[in-house]
């Protein structure tokens, strides 16, 4: 038995459809009186066998038609969480940050303009003003 995530989609599809077909024979069935159970036809039916294109609901159908509905159920169960991971599900997620870029700036030479099209006669300090709003958030210049 090959290990699952070993295989490529395609591969798991082709090994479903042959294990349905084994399953099948085991029951001495048709491919025809399978498809009367399901209602499909028998093309369809061959078509999953070998792999080709069908639905997931045909896949399904067919297998409970053949009693299979037990291999299913562990994808419907609930696996039992410790403590620990159920704290960590219900915690509050903590906040992500990509990482700063440690960009080391060049220095302006004083009375030229590091920002296009400023005059080169207003000094660098005017940038940002720290005295330009007063305690009531209202500007004064």
């Amino acid at each position: 038995m090959q290990n699952i995530s070993l295989m490529r989609p395609t591969e798991v599809v082709l090994e479903l459809g042959a294990r349905l077909q084994q399953h099948r024979l085991r029951q001495n069935l048709t491919q025809a009186e399978l498809a009367q159970r399901v209602g499909i036809s028998v093309p369809t039916v061959s078509n999953l066998e070998n792999g080709k294109n069908t639905s997931l609901e045909t896949f399904i159908a067919v297998v409970f038609a053949l009693g299979l509905h037990q291999e299913l159920q562990e994808l419907f169960s609930k696996r039992t969480m410790t403590i620990a991971e159920l704290e960590q599900l219900y915690a509050e997620p903590k906040r992500q940050r990509a990482s700063s870029k440690n960009v080391t700036a060049k220095p302006v030479p004083e009375g030229s303009s590091d920002i296009p099209n400023r005059k080169s006669s207003q000094p660098r300090s005017r940038l940002w003003d720290k005295t330009l709003f007063n305690s009531d958030g209202v500007g004064d210049k």
